[in-house]
């Protein structure tokens, strides 16, 4: 199964304090939650997997005017940071936890279209054939 987001990608980012030591998510952080959430769900309509998957994710993002390397997003923010905050936005929509994933594979591009986007693919435990990963 594969969707595509149209919505920038955004990496999570560390969580803030206030002075009391209180943790709490940064504005930029849930505003992209609260828009992956919606978009998903217009583009997933079936119940979250409850089974193990594999997940496959294609970062596209607008590239700098002058980006250091052609096709690939190879500086920061961090694939992981990427990655994070899919993973949070997307438990009980796409997955009922992520803790149901146990393949990853993530990349960062480029889209010189100007059309940012996630590309997620999932594939269930039960439909993986050897040597597909």
């Amino acid at each position: 199964m594969k969707i595509v987001i149209p919505i920038e990608p955004k990496a999570l980012e560390r969580p803030r304090f206030t002075k009391a030591g209180h943790a709490y998510t940064s504005q930029g952080d849930k505003v992209f939650k609260t828009r992956f959430i919606i978009l998903c769900r217009r583009a997933f309509k079936d119940d979250p997997y409850n089974v193990p998957i594999s997940v496959s994710i294609r970062f596209y993002l607008k590239p700098p005017a002058r980006p250091k390397f052609k096709h690939y997003h190879a500086v920061r923010p961090d694939v992981d940071n990427y990655l994070k905050s899919v993973f949070d936005a997307a438990n009980g929509v796409l997955w009922t936890d992520d803790a149901l994933i146990f393949d990853v594979h993530a990349t960062k591009l480029y889209d010189w279209t100007g059309e940012p986007r996630i590309e997620i693919e999932i594939m269930p435990y039960g439909e993986i054939k050897c040597g597909a990963i």
